[in-house]
């Protein structure tokens, strides 16, 4: 069922609801192989592959603890979630890093990307994670939008470091440096930050990714399920966000971005019960982006300083 994010400039309430685009997003559907359907890797063909979850150079090839990415029970919701994991390559002494992308044919993997099923402009992409790093990896996640001609129009980037042991909502909002209508995406995941080593050993699982949309772009439409309000709107010292017509649904988290979707650091907080209190004395004058986490999904309220 189709489901929209609303967003007013003029009442600062948006929507809370999400939209299923993503192929397979919980990992539940498999192939008769055991692989995860709608995603693929990249994967090495000109090296021997050897699986040896010790470490042990058993073929003097590429020794992968585990699958570059496979299907994993320690799930955030359902039976099964994604996981990647490093891979080491002996003769060269490369450590290669695990990764996912979304794919439409599970017999092809390619760089072409994926139809937009539904439509809509995405503003925002979720995921559930949990990282195992080890050494210094970062563990790297994408979302690229493209119009109709698979130009890229949008992105959606976050790095995540650190160990992360039990199952944490990721959302990002989409910056955009064109009007174009959104067409096509490209979804990746990556155990080891592009350009880095990666290190033997590292585990990254995530599950129930999500995009949120708009079918417009921003407008001024009555919120529907669940919802925030902003207040005091304009804010000078104080921002107030409370989850609306949210039963059972948990803040869990804050942050606050620019319109360019520039995420503003050192950002003070207080949650109690269904109301987070931010510090926004430091901003300067503008119009920002307050994201509120939950445990049910992500909310987007636009505010003035």
């Amino acid at each position: 069922m189709k489901k929209q994010l609303f967003l007013s400039l003029t009442m600062a309430i948006a929507a809370c609801t999400m939209q299923a685009q993503v192929l397979n997003s919980s990992f539940e559907n498999l192939n008769g192989d055991a692989t995860i359907k709608n995603w693929g890797a990249v994967i090495i063909t000109q090296i021997t592959v050897g699986i040896d979850s010790t470490g042990a150079d058993t073929t003097n090839g590429l020794i992968v603890d585990g699958q570059f990415y496979a299907s994993n029970t320690d799930a955030h919701t359902g039976s099964y979630a994604l996981q990647m994991r490093n891979g080491y390559y002996v003769a060269t002494g490369e450590q290669i890093a695990g990764r996912a992308k979304m794919i439409e044919n599970d017999s092809v993997y390619d760089t072409f990307s994926s139809p937009l099923t539904s439509g809509g402009q995405p503003v925002a992409f979720n995921f559930y994670y949990k990282y195992f790093p080890a050494g210094n990896d970062t563990a790297f996640a994408r979302l690229q939008v493209f119009n109709g001609a698979n130009y890229p129009i949008g992105e959606a980037a976050i790095y995540i470091s650190g160990t992360t042991s039990s199952y944490t909502l990721a959302s990002v909002p989409v910056t955009y440096t064109s009007s174009d209508t959104a067409v096509f995406m490209d979804i990746q995941f990556v155990t080891a930050k592009p350009g880095t080593a990666a290190n033997f050993g590292t585990s990254f699982l995530v599950d129930d990714v999500q995009l949120v949309n708009t079918a417009t772009g921003i407008a001024s439409i009555k919120a529907a399920n669940t919802s925030i309000s902003c207040f005091p709107n304009p804010a000078e010292q104080q921002l107030n966000l409370r989850l609306n017509n949210a039963a059972g649904t948990k803040a869990t988290g804050l942050y606050i971005t620019d319109v360019c979707g520039k995420q503003i650091e050192n950002i003070n907080y207080s949650i109690a019960g269904n109301t987070i209190t931010a510090d926004v004395a430091s901003l300067l004058p503008g119009m920002y982006i307050a994201t509120v986490l939950t445990d049910k999904g992500s909310c987007t309220a636009r505010f003035v300083k």
